[in-house]
Order: structure tokens, then sequence, then C-alpha cells
């Protein structure tokens, strides 16, 4: 069985391995620490037994705080997506326009026969 303070360790190098992908763009691969890093943190939490409360609690805030530098950047990320999508979406409505103005309009028509 893996011991308390490691699980607590790894939990926090994932973290911050987590936070270092997030700020890079790489959601799919922080996503995939993630899991890991909530598998960590539930055996840890199974083996609270091992600390002293205030031990314990201690590591707790460890772990809180990297949450929270985890949401922020993933508050950060988000934000800067959105701008992405936004400019995307005005880009796609100015080349919409052209659209019209760039149709090739047939000199003859179909319909009208060319013989005579």
């Amino acid at each position: 069985m893996v011991r308390a303070d490691d699980c607590f360790e790894q939990a926090l190098r994932l973290g911050q391995k987590e936070l270092a992908l997030l700020e890079e763009g790489k959601v799919e691969e922080a996503e995939e620490l993630a899991r890991q890093r909530g598998e960590l943190m539930e055996q840890f939490s199974a083996q609270k037994q091992h600390f002293s409360e205030a031990e314990f609690r201690d590591k707790l805030k460890q772990l809180q705080r990297l949450q929270g530098q985890l949401g922020a950047a993933a508050h950060r990320l988000r934000a800067v997506l959105q701008k992405e999508i936004a400019r995307i979406q005005k880009e796609n409505r100015r080349l919409k326009g052209y659209r019209k103005v760039a149709k090739v309009t047939p000199v003859s028509s179909r319909y009208v026969s060319k013989k005579g």
C-alpha cells in the first residue's frame, strides 16, 4: 500500500505539472493528470489517520492553494479561448460579406439560346 505522505507528494507534483500544462494550453493532457491527482487525493484522504489533525489540515490547505491556482489558470485559458472564438466569428462574418461580391455572374444566361 502506498504511504499517505507519498500520495500527498505525488498529488502535489501532478498538480504542478497540470498547472504547467494548463498554462501551455494543453487541456487534454492536463485532464488526464487531474484524474490521476483525484485518485491520489482520495487515497490520501482515506489514510488521514496517519497524520495529526493539524498536520492533515496543513496538507489540505496546501492542496486547496494548488486547486485555487489550477482554477485561476483554467479561467485564464477559458477567457483566452472565448476571445479567440469571438475573433474567429467576427472574421467569418467579414468573409461572408465578401461572398456576394466575389460571386461571378455569367455573361449569358443558361436559359437563353446562344444559337439564335
